[in-house]
């Protein structure tokens, strides 16, 4: 039997601090020079176990910001706490065996299933919006998690959400007690109210935070790979709020959220860039690059993507030389070093389905000629005013660029 608490061992420990300690070594010695300023990934590093002092201040910002969230919509913060049942527990007859992840999937999957109620469709054709919430993992003392959750909801629901958690989590032992302690949504007497009682939860988890030194909760965590802190996607994305807070326009995570979700910020090339739209007086709509992971210039042009209709399926990924077609016609379409083979010909494509094929075909990416077959069947459907190109004429790229122009 383990002798520390959480059910954790002096070995446990050890490997955790191995682990940190080759990470953060690693972090500390990639040094990245940007503008003669140099600087290594540990500093910028967001981990809750490598830079947790950052990453605690990042939570409280997201807490901050979801609780204004909420009341700008004037929904009411309502507190649960979502336990497993006992055959999770090492110190219950009736443990299973059950491991510490398969506890936390448990809590997920039921978590999940709770907000699938028909309850919360309700409430969300109520306020014309998704549910929000904030979860935060805790160990009891034999290791077992459990969850506390603060979400919010209109006032009248308060009470009927209070029945169906009842129902739902105690219908297998798990969550006990679900009309007091389990299930909070008064505050009087509580300094700070619904969000000083959050932040008690989370503050036990970053206990390291300040002094960046390891508890045997944070050892819990990482020895157990779990995250202690979890939201609804109601704000902005972190992927996108960590890369333009630099600008002190976009730290305000409220006005940054409000932005992006009505595109004035917004991004494109697999989110390597970041763009913000703005009106000015002299020049009207302007946007500015807030962020690019890769400042080449050929990145900041758009790049057409080949569309694949749902009658070509995937015949082979590894590329192959460019098939040419003449007056012996194939089955094979080259597109992005991908070989496709179509499950019709496409002289039995519809006119609406060969011309948005027709259309959507890259010529830096598909064979020349095969876009030249494509594009004679269109003519001859009179889906192109134009006349056919022989198809027993083997064009280059170049050539082929001087024969044909796009409208």
């Amino acid at each position: 039997m383990s002798s520390l608490k959480y059910n954790l061992c002096a070995s446990d420990l050890k490997i955790v601090d191995n682990k940190l300690a080759k990470q953060k070594k690693f972090l500390q010695e990639f040094v990245i020079d940007i503008f003669d300023e140099p600087f290594n990934l540990l500093d910028s590093s967001m981990s809750a176990n490598v830079n947790p002092k950052k990453y605690f201040a990042e939570v409280n910002n997201r807490v901050n910001s979801l609780f204004k969230y909420a009341d700008m919509l004037n929904l009411y913060p309502v507190f649960l706490t979502v336990t497993c049942p006992p055959r999770f527990h090492s110190n219950s007859n009736s443990y299973d065996g059950s491991s510490v992840k398969e506890s936390v999937k448990y809590l997920s999957t039921r978590w999940a299933s709770f907000l699938r109620l028909k309850i919360f469709k309700n409430i969300k054709n109520a306020v014309n919006h998704n549910m929000i919430y904030i979860r935060v993992l805790e160990p009891h003392k034999d290791g077992t998690p459990h969850c506390h959750v603060l979400m919010f909801i209109p006032k009248n629901f308060i009470l009927p959400v209070k029945k169906v958690f009842k129902r739902h989590f105690s219908s297998d032992g798990a969550t006990r007690n679900a009309n007091n302690e389990a299930f909070k949504y008064t505050w009087s007497g509580h300094a700070g109210g619904a969000i000083a009682y959050i932040l008690k939860y989370i503050n036990k988890t970053f206990k390291h935070a300040l002094d960046d030194k390891m508890t045997l909760e944070a050892y819990y965590y990482a020895f157990h790979s779990i995250r202690r802190f979890t939201t609804s996607q109601t704000l902005l994305p972190l992927y996108v709020h960590r890369r333009i807070k630099h600008n002190e326009k976009f730290r305000d995570f409220i006005w940054s959220t409000l932005k992006y979700k009505d595109g004035t910020i917004y991004h494109i090339f697999d989110k390597k860039v970041f763009l913000y739209r703005y009106m000015t007086e002299d020049d009207g709509l302007q946007e500015d690059v807030i962020y690019s992971r890769s400042p080449v210039l050929d990145e900041l042009f758009p790049k057409k993507i080949t569309h694949t209709p749902k009658s070509i399926k995937a015949f082979r990924d590894t590329p192959k030389p460019l098939i040419y077609i003449n007056d012996r016609l194939t089955d094979y379409v080259f597109n992005h070093n991908r070989f496709f083979v179509a499950k019709k010909p496409f002289e039995k494509y519809s006119n609406y389905s060969i011309l948005e094929y027709y259309n959507n075909l890259d010529v830096d990416h598909c064979d020349i000629n095969h876009l030249i077959h494509i594009r004679n069947i269109c003519v001859s459907r009179g889906l192109i005013d134009s006349d056919p190109i022989l198809k027993d004429q083997l064009f280059g790229f170049n050539d082929y660029k001087n024969l044909i122009t796009f409208d």
